[in-house]
């Protein structure tokens, strides 16, 4: 769902497991005239590894532009969906405006838990990926943090896919405010060219397959979607979430749920 905001140069993109579409299925949106775009999927209606549908849709996608600046935020939760919706829900609240330096984003990051720190709540389960970055392009350049094995990407002319971040298993809960903290995360600093596209996705997409990333979607076949579509991240986006789906090299896909974002820069 799109986001209203008092600041009409602010554009707001949430997508939640809850609005996941049907099985078998995904949801495209965009905005910034179509130069940023996402995705979510409940995954295959086929039996997988993960058990019988339907299930509870766990991941969850913020993305926010404003000015020159693009926030991706990528949730991958287990043990049910609450910590990754609620913490892209949180960060939308609390990151008004983009950061525009890493040590603001970590800051919003670590609010997202304390600020439920002292409330009443009803503990869960439930725990997730985070995976939140910024990209400047004043500065041609982006920063970031990363918590658990969602992905970071640079896709451009001039060099084949790059990864921005290392994958850990390490995961973090608004329930549990020190799993937040910026030093347990992985810190992300990379520079960008005019034209790049910047791609986050949560381990549906590079583990199609599920829990065989050798045969699921590698670096290849996003470049290959990529001589495909361009720099056009919606055509992108649809491409590389319905590859997902159908799986790549004769192997099956749609194991997981899918969240997925690209933004030229």
């Amino acid at each position: 769902m799109t986001v209203p905001d008092g600041n009409p140069a602010r554009e707001e993109l949430l997508l939640l497991g809850r609005d996941r579409p049907e099985l078998d299925t995904y949801t495209v949106r965009s905005q910034r005239g179509g130069a940023t775009a996402a995705s979510l999927s409940g995954g295959s209606s086929a039996p997988g590894p993960k058990g019988a549908h339907p299930r509870a849709c766990e991941d969850a996608l913020l993305v926010v532009d404003e000015g020159p600046r693009t926030l991706m935020a990528v949730c991958d939760a287990h043990f049910g969906p609450e910590s990754s919706q609620e913490l892209v829900e949180r960060l939308a609240t609390i990151a008004r405006p983009i950061p525009n330096r890493a040590l603001e984003l970590f800051e919003a990051v670590r609010a997202a838990g304390s600020a439920v720190a002292g409330s009443e709540r009803v503990p869960y389960a439930s725990e997730t990926t985070l995976l939140a970055a910024v990209i400047d392009r004043e500065a041609d350049a982006g920063f970031g943090l990363s918590f658990g094995d969602s992905s970071l990407l640079v896709i451009g002319l001039e060099r084949a896919p790059l990864r921005l971040n290392a994958k850990n298993a390490l995961y973090v809960s608004p329930c549990d405010p020190a799993s937040l903290a910026p030093t347990r995360g992985v810190e992300l600093s990379f520079e960008l060219a005019p034209g790049e596209l910047v791609v986050g996705f949560s381990d549906g997409i590079d583990e199609c397959h599920y829990r065989r990333p050798a045969t699921s979607i590698a670096e290849r076949h996003l470049e290959a979607a990529w001589i495909r579509c361009g720099a056009d991240p919606e055509a992108f986006v649809h491409d590389v979430t319905r590859m997902a789906l159908d799986g790549v090299d004769g192997n099956p896909g749609g194991q997981d749920d899918i969240v997925l974002a690209a933004s030229r820069v």
